[in-house]
């Protein structure tokens, strides 16, 4: 390579760092589309006179299918498949049976049934 030819080469490169340089702002991202929304907090007052239910509402699953896999386990409640030690409504499913799953709240126990004509849970306590 001749000495003229590097510095048309060195010029050359030169160029597009100038011309990036030229619109700094149309590069720039104005918004950031991973930072999380701004909600503002609103507190608003309730009158005493509104009663609160006192009871909360009860969950009523609906257990589809099974996967048996050790502790890759799985259960397809409600739509949603749920791993072993994952939680749902608040219920912690900590064992899958071939046409079952077992969910803990508070010590209290679900048993979901696949052939169960209403898929009722049965529930009891520890």
């Amino acid at each position: 390579m001749s000495k003229s030819s590097f510095w048309l080469f060195c010029v050359w490169l030169c160029s597009f760092s100038v011309a990036g340089e030229e619109y700094p702002q149309a590069l720039r991202v104005l918004h950031d589309p991973f930072r999380k929304p701004a909600i503002p907090q609103q507190s608003v007052a309730e009158p005493d006179n509104i009663s609160k239910p006192s009871t909360q509402p009860s969950w009523t699953p609906r257990l589809t299918a099974t996967l048996r896999a050790g502790q890759n386990s799985m259960a397809n409640v409600n739509g949603r498949i749920i791993k072993l030690g994952e939680t749902i409504n608040g219920y912690k499913l900590v064992k899958v049976d071939e046409r079952s799953a077992v969910f803990v709240k508070n010590k209290q126990r679900k048993k979901l049934m696949i052939d169960d004509e209403k898929n009722k849970p049965n529930e009891t306590n520890y």
